[in-house]
């Protein structure tokens, strides 16, 4: 049997606050259980997205190479091999 949780006068197992709220019923077990929150800021709290590993691993590289980039073409560096 999946545990209640009562908020605002209201009793809902962790599944039916999942699909009423819109956050994946792992984040607010992990929410209650591992980070200890109250029950309000677990229901509440926005969910903030992050990107996989991998896809932030490709962003800073871009960033990186647009960066040195920038700065070749600002202080006028010759490019061996241009």
């Amino acid at each position: 049997m999946e545990r209640k949780v009562e908020w605002n006068g209201e009793v809902r197992s962790i599944a039916s606050w999942s699909r009423k709220l819109g956050i994946e019923r792992g984040t607010i077990q992990s929410r209650l259980n591992k980070q200890g929150w109250s029950v309000e800021k677990a229901l509440t709290t926005p969910v903030v997205k992050r990107a996989n590993k991998v896809q932030s691993k490709i962003n800073k590289e871009s960033k990186a190479e647009k960066g040195l980039q920038w700065w070749i073409n600002k202080v006028n560096w010759p490019v061996p091999g241009r």
